[in-house]
């Protein structure tokens, strides 16, 4: 079990590590690129070019993308933004997800307000 857990693991943790770079990849070469993310994301995001998304001080303009992991705390995007979704791309579930480490069963949650594992 604890094997699975382990790969399961490492497969949740590598989507979040590639994700940045697919996505600088596949926009064009002349926009701005934000990265809304903590922990790992900004590092890779930063690697991958994109620039650090800040609620307050982010001069976001007209054809700027935002990108944005979902299962990761972001920064607040600044209420004044109009924003518009352009992809999602969520990770195939295959034998190596099945025991996932993640959806807030995860090593890696830091919300104090849903604890990584059930408590009572």
């Amino acid at each position: 079990m604890g094997i699975l857990l382990g790969i399961s693991d490492w497969v949740y943790a590598d989507f979040y590590r590639q994700m940045p770079y697919e996505v600088k990849s596949k926009l064009p070469a002349n926009v701005t690129v934000w990265s809304a993310g903590h922990w790992g994301w900004q590092w890779y995001s930063k690697d991958a070019g994109m620039q650090e998304y800040e609620t307050d001080s982010s001069r976001v303009r007209v054809n700027d993308y935002i990108v944005a992991p979902k299962h990761i705390p972001l920064q607040v995007v600044n209420e004044k933004l109009a924003l518009e979704e352009v992809q999602r791309i969520v990770p195939p579930a295959t034998p190596l997800t099945y025991f996932s480490t993640g959806l807030f069963a995860s090593f890696y949650t830091s919300d104090y307000l849903v604890a990584p594992w059930p408590c009572r």
